[in-house]
């Protein structure tokens, strides 16, 4: 978003940001949030929109407890899937959103909600995790 406002403001040019066609749930979601799963589980991020630019792909995140947004680039091919491209990027304080969310609240919540369940039945508990696997020794031969 600061990038679109420095072309605006240099080049005088009106960049096109286009919402990219994607549903809850469909493959380009379910790798987003797979994402989020691995690297900012604790964050509170929820999808606000998936968007295009030129040929740069990104989504706009957002945190549930303070509202502040996040940009993060990514890259789509067929050959090597969704790639995101650095990280989070906080957007400018001064971002206000265009029009509604792409998305409707209570639809990813419902989504979040099945996908948390699959991934916490995929994956053993912490409790499981912690402790270790003792298998019983080798009986001693006798002398």
């Amino acid at each position: 978003m600061e990038k679109m406002q420095e072309i605006l403001s240099n080049e005088g040019g009106t960049p096109v940001v286009n919402a990219y066609a994607v549903e809850i749930g469909d493959a380009l979601w379910s790798a987003i949030y797979d994402y989020l799963w691995k690297t900012h589980r604790d964050d509170e991020l929820i999808v606000y929109g998936i968007y295009e630019d030129g040929d740069q792909k990104f989504v706009i995140l957002r945190n549930r407890k303070d509202l502040t947004y996040y940009r993060l680039n990514f890259s789509l091919s067929e050959e090597s899937g969704f790639v995101p491209e650095g990280g989070l990027t906080q957007v400018s304080p001064d971002f206000k959103p265009a029009g509604e969310a792409q998305f409707a609240l209570e639809a990813i919540e419902a989504y979040e909600a099945e996908y948390a369940k699959s991934k916490e039945e995929k994956e053993p508990s912490k409790a499981e995790e912690e402790t270790p696997v003792v298998e019983d020794p080798a009986p001693a031969e006798p002398e």
